[in-house]
């Protein structure tokens, strides 16, 4: 007890950075992405069109979990939804929230230029029922109070598809699963226990926080992460987050899906001819079709990439972003190129 109170002390204080940085809508659309950001020339935004200004409705949901807390999520209508929308799940990074990350990351941007539907589940915080500042997944070995107190996050994510499928009309051979950080940990672990729904999974500044990883399905994933990442660093090791967790590195998540999926161990190795920075590794000849991916972006830290962090505050969390690839974007056309009938 007195190891997860100090834990959840020194949540709070950082947490308190991150609030005077939840930074609401930008009136007019989402943030605008930094003008050097480029389209790569390795396809990473094939089939996508910029995003637009995010003309939509933006409703909150709970549910109560089977471990008896309340819960709640953002969802994203726009305007323009599919008769049958794919569903984007985005969870954000620890100490962040749903609504910093729907402003943050621009999916509910892109969700008006496509037609698809976003969904921000929240974390929990420090408090024994959920609720306080800190917010944090359980993706198994990190991070903070929620894999302390080991929250049911994958039940939860579930319990938000389901929800949110009742409600709209969501095609269920094209939900999608992205995070940012411990998110993306938590999107990691659901691709290894609990695939069923999703076609894709996407995630940047991510790794395998799991000891076991056996989908019981084959699953396309696509993982970004930065050479200069501090937080999870890219050779693995000690983070300097406040998580202070020593990580796997991080390419062993793509590794150990593929060779999940039945991927050739040979992998192909591509540089971007447009951003020499971005360097893309493919694993081949996998099970049913799915697709793995590990993007490397040179010089890239820890922030959501092609988006500034909301404040100066958020940035001495995150660092900034590197701007020469917009991940939401990238994200995107990776899982919106999945469906499950296509296995």
């Amino acid at each position: 007890m007195g190891r997860l109170l100090s834990m959840a002390a020194s949540f709070v204080v950082l947490a308190g950075l991150a609030a005077c940085s939840s930074p609401g809508r930008t009136a007019g659309g989402p943030p605008a992405l930094p003008s050097s950001t480029s389209s790569p020339g390795l396809g990473l935004y094939a089939g996508t069109r910029p995003a637009a200004a995010p003309h939509g409705s933006v409703t909150v949901g709970t549910i109560r979990t089977t471990d008896g807390l309340v819960r709640s999520y953002r969802l994203f209508v726009p305007d323009s939804r599919l008769d049958r929308a794919p569903l984007l799940v985005a969870l954000h990074g620890g100490l962040g929230s749903a609504e910093q990350f729907e402003a943050n990351s621009g999916f509910d941007g892109l969700a008006a230029s496509h037609g698809f539907v976003v969904v921000y589940p929240e974390g929990t915080g420090f408090l024994p029922d959920g609720r306080g500042g800190a917010r944090t997944w359980n993706a198994g070995d990190c991070c903070g109070p929620a894999a302390a107190r080991d929250v049911d996050d994958v039940g939860f994510v579930l319990a938000v598809v389901r929800a949110v499928s009742a409600a709209q009309p969501v095609d269920p051979d094209r939900v999608y699963l992205t995070g940012h950080s411990n998110g993306g940990m938590l999107a990691v672990r659901i691709a290894c226990e609990a695939p069923g729904p999703f076609a894709a999974v996407a995630v940047q500044s991510a790794t395998l926080t799991v000891d076991e990883c056996s989908p019981a399905r084959p699953i396309s994933l696509l993982q970004i992460h930065g050479t200069a990442d501090g937080n999870v660093p890219f050779e693995g090791g000690l983070g300097n987050g406040p998580a202070q967790v020593s990580y796997a590195p991080p390419r062993t998540a793509a590794a150990t899906i593929s060779a999940a999926d039945g991927c050739a161990r040979r992998t192909t190795t591509t540089v971007d001819p447009v951003n020499p920075d971005l360097v893309l590794e493919r694993w081949r000849r996998c099970s049913a079709g799915s697709d793995v991916r590990f993007l490397a972006v040179t010089g890239a830290g820890h922030a959501w990439m092609g988006h500034a962090p909301s404040s100066a505050a958020a940035q001495l969390l995150v660092g900034p972003a590197y701007e020469r690839l917009d991940a939401s974007r990238a994200v995107w056309s990776f899982v919106s190129a999945h469906s499950r009938a296509q296995r």
